[in-house]
């Protein structure tokens, strides 16, 4: 009786009290599932280090004449540009190379400050063995001259697509991959999941170019 004359706050007939503590329940459950939601999706953003071929030898050189490694990446190869392909060079593949996959992601987005989830930018396969080169502005097309195939980039379009970055400055890697074998691919879409699987065991080198990009 003492409490609820006084309207003690955890007295069970104290009703205005007891309907701000279901609120606060159901506040904090909100809060509780977006935190969950968010740790998710950060354990699905991947990284460089979890991709197929993580482990493969980083004795590749891949470079560019648009960019230096770990430099800004210039506005014609973006969003902000023309949003052509960069110009691509690579040395020291093994002998037993037949064949280069390249792949372009985006492991910030939508921030840097919080990776939730990766962008790919471009995914090219079966690039012939003696190929040290991907001139600048390759044709966005799904098979182009001797056999060179490009997969479906994030947003299921064909072809390079350069950095556009909604928060923050994001690292950009090109990884160029060394394979044993060439490919067997369809001619319809394939993503970069699908094309990694196809790759898996057949890794033998692989080289990595960084660039950056802010807007």
């Amino acid at each position: 009786m003492f409490s609820a004359a006084l309207g003690y706050p955890f007295h069970p007939q104290n009703k205005p009290i007891r309907r701000g503590w279901r609120m606060a329940r159901m506040r904090l459950s909100s809060t509780i599932s977006v935190a969950g939601l968010s740790i998710a999706l950060m354990a699905c953003s991947g990284s460089p280090e979890t991709e197929v071929g993580a482990d493969a030898p980083d004795i590749i050189s891949l470079t560019s004449v648009a960019f230096e490694n770990a430099s800004r990446i210039p506005d014609e190869h973006t969003c902000e540009g023309a949003d052509t392909a960069p110009p691509l060079r690579w040395d020291g593949a093994p002998a037993a190379t037949q064949s280069f996959a390249l792949i372009a992601t985006d492991y910030d987005a939508p921030s840097p400050s919080i990776p939730l989830f990766e962008i790919v930018h471009w995914t090219v396969a079966n690039i012939p063995a003696d190929w040290r080169a991907l001139p600048q502005g390759l044709r966005k097309d799904r098979l182009l001259e001797n056999g060179i195939y490009q997969g479906d980039k994030t947003g299921g379009v064909v072809g390079y697509y350069g950095p556009c970055p909604p928060f923050g400055e994001h690292t950009y890697y090109y990884i160029i991959y060394a394979l044993d074998t060439k490919l067997a691919l369809p001619t319809e879409a394939i993503s970069k999941g699908e094309l990694l699987e196809k790759m898996a065991g057949h890794i033998i080198a692989k080289g990595t170019l960084t660039g950056t990009y802010s807007r």
